[in-house]
Parts: structure tokens; sequence; C-alpha cells
């Protein structure tokens, strides 16, 4: 049970910390493939993660994937033109151009172009001639951004455009400052310009010094040190993770579970759990580092690594005010549990079953909190998620059906949780009750939130899940009682002085400690209940606290039996007269 718990808290945080990263790459991937023909030149893409302010549509324009400006596009019923998100990746790919060249070819086709000009220059046949289409910028610089200025010139729509202005180059145009642009930032169009001209040269400058070879070098050679270090500690950690099987035996050893162990040992013997938890939290905090350094290293994922980086930090965060949350919300429920408990208007006799009930509510309750918090917490990283934010009205639609299609496979899980609330609300039974479901009888040991366990006399451990009570007798609930039998021969003498035995021992039982004080009445003689050819059948009826019938009516069985023994009375298929001891007193 513990290393599945430790698997699946494995698992959970590892898709925390992990799946997010993979989701964000893929996004970042999949922009930075986008190619343009102009300043905002044609191109495909989708519309994600931009969001409504008023009637524009806005969305960021990112270097290296760190928000530079925001730019926006007038939301119209009948627009069939670009949307804001769809502009600020043409955007980002015309600036793209300036500090890092995009080669539009995969790895395959730039291997299989390697090949064909290897093959070529081995025959003579290659002139070096042009470029190739995997390299578009062969003839220029090594760096576009040698001598980048940027300059704002107005366009012949009146509507100032960013140039940016190389040596030996033709301006290459990056954007157009629009009017949702200057009515959205409240400034005029040229003003706009100039302030995003200011804001955009510096990190372009920023990001070519990044991407130069000597500064790609020295980010390697930190982040392989980054990365020894935490391998080293990895390893360091799987080390103590193989000490702590030792140490769990040598406690096992040394200090003996149950009654006659020291004060403190089992909670030293539940220990090396404790640091096999601490150990997997620790061994995924360094995995995420990992990754997320690794991420950083990557051109244009810095602000991606970044957030992966701080991800971990968040859980926990998120995990304490959970946690928090959780304590606080049991303390409340406790105390009104108790409040409920010490209420001044329950009667003697319905206390006992009070204390019993409120056993069962406590644990119920417990449970349902943990089951709460665990939701909330999965619910609060689910809507961090950028994915999860940008869904739309079809996206929710389908999670709607998905939910109804889950709702429909685990109806019986549903039907399970109703039945238990209702068992709690309606107190069918609890916890310590001697019931009786079908043809299974029992003591209830545990309620859970889709099952009930109960403990049968054969001390075997049976799980009944909640929506499969049909039928059920509680034998032990606020009452007890059990009816006794006795079948009386024929061959009796008087059945009224066999009725006036009984009654007198049942008076003197009623009137003896400690059974009077487990009686609720006095035990009633129903008198004659048949008369069939075995005997007679004569009943008597006890009631008594809840639990204690079968004790009690074990006792006053044999008394009976003693009393009408010493009265000479036999019992059907009883021994003849001859063989009994005479009445020791005679009785009118």
């Amino acid at each position: 049970m513990q290393r599945r718990f430790i698997a699946l808290l494995a698992i959970v945080l590892a898709l925390t910390l992990f799946w997010p990263a993979s989701l964000a790459a893929a996004t970042a991937s999949g922009g930075a493939a986008a190619q343009s023909s102009g300043p905002e030149g044609p191109s495909q893409s989708l519309k994600t993660g931009a969001w409504q302010l008023g009637s524009y549509d806005v969305a960021k324009v990112r270097i290296l994937g760190v928000p530079a400006i925001t730019v926006a596009v007038p939301v119209l019923a009948d627009s069939t033109g670009p949307d804001a998100q769809l502009r600020a990746r043409l955007i980002e790919n015309n600036l793209r151009l300036l500090y890092a060249p995009p080669t539009i070819c995969s790895v395959d086709e730039l291997l299989a172009d390697l090949w064909v000009r290897r093959s070529l220059r081995s025959h003579g046949d290659d002139q070096d001639r042009g470029q190739t289409a995997c390299d578009i910028n062969r003839r220029s610089s090594t760096r576009l951004t040698a001598g980048l200025e940027l300059a704002s010139v107005m366009s012949a729509e009146g509507l100032p455009v960013l140039e940016a202005r190389l040596p030996g180059r033709e301006p290459i145009a990056l954007l157009t400052v629009t009017d949702a642009d200057a009515r959205l930032n409240g400034i005029p169009a040229v003003e706009l310009a100039e302030r995003w001209r200011i804001t955009l040269l510096p990190r372009l400058r920023h990001a070519q010094a990044l991407l130069q070879p000597e500064a790609w070098a020295r980010v390697l050679m930190l982040l392989g040190l980054a990365l020894l270090l935490l391998a080293a500690l990895l390893g360091g950690l799987l080390v103590l993770w193989k000490r702590t099987e030792h140490w769990d035996e040598r406690l096992q050893q040394r200090l003996p579970r149950g009654q006659g162990a020291a004060a403190g040992s089992d909670l030293l013997l539940e220990l090396p759990n404790a640091v096999r938890i601490a150990i997997v939290l620790a061994v995924l905090l360094i995995l995420s580092t990992m990754n997320a350094l690794a991420t950083m290293a990557i051109p244009g994922q810095f602000a991606e690594g970044l957030s992966l980086l701080l991800r971990p930090g968040l859980l926990i965060a998120k995990v304490l005010v959970v946690a928090f949350a959780f304590l606080v919300l049991r303390g409340i429920v406790r105390v009104l549990l108790r409040q409920w408990l010490a209420g001044r208007r329950v009667s003697a006799e319905q206390r006992p079953r009070r204390r019993q009930r409120y056993r069962t509510l406590r644990q119920v309750s417990l449970r349902l909190l943990t089951l709460s918090a665990g939701m909330i917490l999965v619910i609060w990283w689910l809507v961090d998620l950028e994915r999860f934010r940008e869904i739309t009205a079809s996206g929710l639609l389908a999670g709607g059906a998905l939910v109804g299609a889950l709702v429909f496979a685990f109806q019986a899980l549903l039907r399970d949780f109703v039945s238990g609330l209702v068992v709690l609300l309606e107190d069918r039974y609890a916890i310590g009750d001697w019931v009786e479901v079908g043809t299974l009888s029992g003591e209830v040991v545990d309620i859970g939130i889709f099952s009930s366990q109960f403990r049968t006399l054969d001390q075997r451990l049976v799980v009944v899940q909640h929506g499969m009570v049909d039928r059920l007798i509680n034998h032990t609930k606020l009452r007890s009682g059990a009816l006794i039998s006795l079948l009386l021969s024929h061959r009796l003498g008087s059945l009224r002085q066999a009725l006036t035995v009984i009654q007198q021992e049942l008076d003197l039982f009623a009137g003896q400690s400690p059974w009077k004080e487990r009686l609720l009445d006095p035990p009633l003689l129903r008198a004659v209940d048949a008369v069939n050819p075995q005997g007679i059948e004569v009943s008597v009826l006890i009631q008594t606290l809840a639990g204690e019938q079968w004790s009690l009516k074990r006792e006053l069985l044999l008394r009976l039996k003693d009393a009408l023994h010493r009265s000479a009375i036999p019992l059907a298929n009883t021994l003849e007269w001859g063989n009994l001891e005479p009445p020791q007193q005679a009785v009118p």
C-alpha cells in the first residue's frame, strides 16, 4: 500500500511538473515554424492565447520568449481578417529574422542537402553559386543585427511603420502601428511607434548578444555544471533510499509493535516511510529543476524555463494553502460534531447511540474533506494551465460530453456515493452495530465513502458497496432485544404451575446485578404461543441495552432451565419422571 501511494504521488507530481512544459514547448515550436512574407504578411496560425479586452482582441509580441509589446485588432462581427494572436506571431517572425535567421528545412532535408553538395563537389560540378532553399541567409553577414537601427516611417495609408535598417541591405518592414494600437494605448500612433522603437531596439540587440557563440558556450558550460551538481545530489538521494530499507529492517527488529512496545516506537517505525516520501518529493524537485534549466538554455524559452523553475514552489504553495484550509475545516467540523454530541435535548436512551454515531460521522467527514481537498488541488492545477484557460465554447461542449460519458461509465460509483450519504443522514447503521445485509450478518467495523466493511462471526472481513445494500436489519440501534422460546412437554402436571415458575425466575433475574442494569424493561412472559404435537411453546421477551441481548439471553436460558428442572417441569423430549429429582418445594 505504501509503495502504491508513493508511486501515485510520483505520477501526479510528474504530470504537474513536466506535462505543462511539453505543451508550452509544442506551442513555441509551432510559433517558431510560422513564416512571413511582409511586415504582417500571410501565414497560417490558430487563435490561441488571445484574450478579449473591451472591443479589441489583444496579444503579446515576444522576443526570445519574453513579452516586449502588445498589439491590438478590432473585434468585428463580420471580420474575416487575422486576429491579434496571428498578428503577434507574424511580427515575432519578422523580428526573429534580425537576431536568429530561421532554417526553413527539416533535419532530414538539411542532411539530404549536405549530401547533395558533397556529391556535387566530388564530381567537380559544385560551383558554389547562389544559395539553397535551406539557407536563405548564406550570403548575408554572420548576424543581421550588426549595425542594426530601427526607424519609424509613414506608409501610404498614413500609418507609422517600424523598419529595420542594416548596412548594405534594403530596409526590412517589421510592423505597422494601427489605429487600434493607438486607441488601446491612448496615445497617437506616431508617439506609440517611437515608444515601440525605443523598446524593441535594445531587446533585439540583447537577443543578438545572447545568441553569439561565445555567450552560448558560457551558457552551456554553466548549465553543464549545474546539471552535474544536481545529478550528484540525485545519486546521493538514491543511495539514501537504499539505506532506508536496511533502516526499516533494523527498526522492525529492535522496536516491536503492539501493546508491549515502548512509547513512541510506532512513530519511529513509520519514520522510514516518511523519509521515502521526502526522497520522492526531492527527486521530483531535482528533475523539475534540471528540466527547467535545460529549457532556459534553449533560445526563446527562457521565460518558459523560468516558469518551470518557479512551478514547484507555486505547487508547494498551493498544497500548503489547501492543507491549511483542510485543517481549518476539519477543526470546524470537529467542533460542530462535539456540540452536536453534547446536545442537552438528547434523551438518556439516545445518548449512547449519539456517541456511536459521532465516531462514524467524524471518520467519514475526515474522508470527505480529504477527497474534496484533493479535487480542489487538481482543479486549481488545471485552471493555472494556459491550455485549460484557452478552452473555447466548443471545447466546453466537448468537455461536457466527456463528463457525461464518465458519469455514465462510473454510475455505479456515483450510486454508491449517494447511497453512503443516505446511510449517514438517515443513521441506518454506524460503526459498532451488528447488522444483517441479505444473508450476511456481522459487525460494522468501517463506513467509507463508497462501501462499508463488516466483520462476521468467523472473523472474515466482508466489503459491501453501499448501492448493494437492499434489505438491512440493525440489531443494535438504540436498543436490542431477544425472544426466548421454551418448548414444554405435554407430560407436565400443570401449565399454570410452569408459567408461575417461569415468572418467578424472571422476577428474580430482573432484580439481580449486573443483569438489571442491562435491562431496559423487566422480562415479559408472553404465555403460551402455540400448542403442537412436539410440545407447548412458551416465549419470553427481553429488551436490553444495545448489544447486550445475546449475553442476557444466554444467562436467562440457563436460569429458566435450572428452575424448571428443580420444579420437575419437563421440557419436550426430556427424560422420564423417574429419572428426574423430585421437587424441593411445593409450588401452589
